[in-house]
């Protein structure tokens, strides 16, 4: 049995591309070997996969890749329900996590005989007891002979740009501060493999620097001793080379950021084009549901990053407004370009040039189309609930620490727009956005003026008075609780005020002493707004000042290859990778590539999971 699969072959001194590193692991994992295919003829595949590998697949390989590689059907073994019919004479490949559920399942379906050339691909490193279990089973069922390979790679985290990448940690920031789905511990070891999955794809071992709070610390030490691992195994590995597990001259940088230090690129009401679909309708794995305009239907769309959609990679850190212009230019120059195809008529060489471009013109219209409704959809978005106002008031906020007499004004305006009445809709959730940045971010809080906001808010929804009414009580601990807050919504005080509380801590000193806030050089133009948020403003000091800052910013730092965990001297880095533990998000990612270009780094940017507002709101209301 292998013990690591093959990974990526990435060359010292280039540029790392998460989509082709990952595409390029994917694809050795299901191909057939020549040894293999010679040795008995059979190249027919299927495929199966649990629902954390098909999640890692759907952003990288399309059917059409699969078929490529022979793979005639793929089905998911978490499906219940799902009959899988007995397929002899082809080739089973598993793709799934290491889980007792998904031991399970392959047991059953040797029961049943399913398959009689078996491919077993795990996407991390198996615990030993279960795969003596899966061997046990297999030699009783006298079907030994039946597997023909079992390989432990290290694949768990789902890229979704070249530079963006994410670990689907569920409730993650919900589970390292209470009792989540998971528990901290769990969420932990799952982010230390998914690291460790990303930097044996790129072929590098990093310098770790860690915000010095208590999950990170243990991120950081998990982190270590898994690439502790890595080189005394490292002789059983079938990588064609281990350059990586030796000294570097330059390494990258792994930057563990602590989410609760900064929550206003969470709440930040966006204006990015990547950030704006994600906040309105939720981009699950690079997909995205909208309904059409009157109508129930649903609408799927999907953000290719399989062929590097260059349109998307390249506009979803751009202003809305440049977007959706520059989209309807794209629509019409496709228009002009496409009449003046058909339109030859005499010339035959010309003819056929024309024709064998129509297909890629097809293609170009579909994606021009697919972004024009999501384009249309978030421009209704943003007429009806005033997300672009939102996003100033936050923004200023934010900046200027206050809300002075004619901005405020505006804010209750809006408020009352946007309350409960006749044909109007009820947006609660925009409205405790920004009351909870004025909480986060107001230095000196006027009770009177606050009050003023909360009544024209007119917020509803019980869960949320509830959290608003919390992080009133650690800024304005006069104030008493609402009647309605004190209604019976199913939620704990006492756990919501504990998660506050680590969030106020931090937040309290750095809000007192910072004068010019999270968001800097912000401009009238709202097109031209330039943020730089409290997590990218430390990443970018510590990249200015070659790591030897991040002491003085509450960071810590292991050097891996060489065992230290004192800075001497400046490093010299290749790639950075700003990592959040407890979640990440669009607004952040898009701030962090802006300072990437400024200092002309290759930035990438992940986190347990990518939030919008309304799920990390969920969590903390849950």
């Amino acid at each position: 049995m292998d013990i690591y699969g093959q990974q990526g072959s990435m060359k010292q001194g280039k540029q790392a591309n998460l989509i082709k590193l990952q595409r390029e692991v994917l694809e050795n994992v299901l191909k057939v070997s020549k040894r293999e295919e010679e040795s008995d003829g059979c190249v027919w595949k299927v495929l199966i996969f649990d629902t954390h590998c098909q999640n890692i697949l759907s952003t990288l390989l399309k059917v059409g890749h699969l078929r490529e590689m022979n793979i005639t059907l793929h089905l998911n073994i978490n499906q219940k329900g799902e009959k899988r019919d007995r397929l002899h004479g082809v080739k089973a490949y598993y793709l799934v996590q290491p889980t007792q559920e998904n031991i399970k399942a392959i047991m059953e379906d040797f029961n049943k005989d399913l398959y009689d050339q078996v491919y077993i691909n795990f996407s991390s490193p198996a615990d030993e007891e279960l795969l003596q279990s899966l061997a046990v089973h297999v030699g009783n069922l006298n079907a030994v002979y039946k597997i023909k390979r079992v390989v432990q790679y290290t694949i768990d985290f789902v890229t979704l740009s070249r530079d963006f990448f994410s670990l689907n940690i569920k409730e993650s920031y919900k589970s390292l501060r209470a009792a989540g789905t998971r528990t901290a511990a769990q969420v932990i070891s799952q982010a230390a493999m998914g690291l460790f999955s990303l930097f044996r794809t790129m072929k590098k071992t990093p310098y770790i620097i860690y915000s010095d709070d208590k999950n990170n610390v243990l991120l950081a030490q998990e982190l270590y001793s898994l690439f502790e691992n890595l080189y005394k195994n490292s002789k059983e590995y079938e990588d064609e080379s281990t350059d990586f597990l030796q000294p570097q001259f330059t390494q990258p940088i792994l930057i563990l950021v602590d989410r609760d230090v900064d929550l206003g690129s969470m709440l930040l009401h966006p204006w990015h084009y990547g950030a704006l679909i994600h906040d309105v309708y939720h981009i699950e794995n690079n997909k995205v549901k909208l309904n059409k305009p009157d109508s129930k239907e649903v609408q799927n769309f999907d953000l290719d990053s399989q062929n590097e959609d260059s349109y998307w990679l390249d506009k979803m850190n751009i202003p809305f407004p440049e977007v959706a212009k520059d989209i309807v230019e794209r629509l019409q120059k496709w228009d002009i370009e496409y009449k003046q195809i058909t339109s030859i008529k005499e010339d035959t060489s010309k003819m056929v040039a024309a024709m064998s471009n129509i297909n890629e013109m097809k293609d170009q219209r579909r994606l021009i189309e697919m972004h024009m409704s999501i384009s249309a959809g978030l421009k209704s978005e943003l007429s009806t609930r005033h997300l672009d106002k939102y996003f100033e008031a936050g923004s200023t906020i934010i900046r200027e620490k206050q809300l002075k007499g004619q901005e405020k004004s505006e804010l209750i305006e809006m408020f009352q727009q946007c309350s409960i009445g006749a044909g109007k809709p009820n947006f609660d959730l925009d409205k405790l956005r920004v009351l909870i940045i004025y909480l986060l971010f107001v230095q000196d809080i006027d009770i009177n003026d606050f009050k003023q906001l909360e009544e024209a808010a007119g917020i509803t929804n019980k869960k949320y008075i509830q959290i608003l009414e919390q992080f009133k009580q650690k800024r304005i601990p006069e104030t008493t609780t609402s009647t309605a807050a004190s209604s019976d919504t199913n939620l704990n005080s006492e756990e919501i005020a504990d998660k506050l509380t680590s969030i106020f801590g931090k937040f309290a000193s750095r809000v007192k002493s910072q004068g010019k806030g999270l968001i800097n050089n912000v401009k009238n133009n709202l097109i031209g707004i330039e943020q730089d948020f409290e997590i990218a403003t430390q990443v970018k000091s510590i990249i200015e000042s070659k790591c030897m800052n991040s002491e003085k910013l509450g960071y810590k730092f292991i050097d891996i290859l060489n065992n230290q965990n004192t800075l001497t001297q400046p490093k010299i880095f290749s790639d950075v990778v700003v990592f959040s533990l407890g979640g990440g998000n669009y607004n952040e990612y898009q701030n962090i590539q802006e300072i990437g270009k400024k200092l002309n780094k290759n930035i990438m940017y992940g986190g347990s999971e990518i939030l919008n507002a309304e799920t990390f709101i969920q969590q903390l209301t849950s």
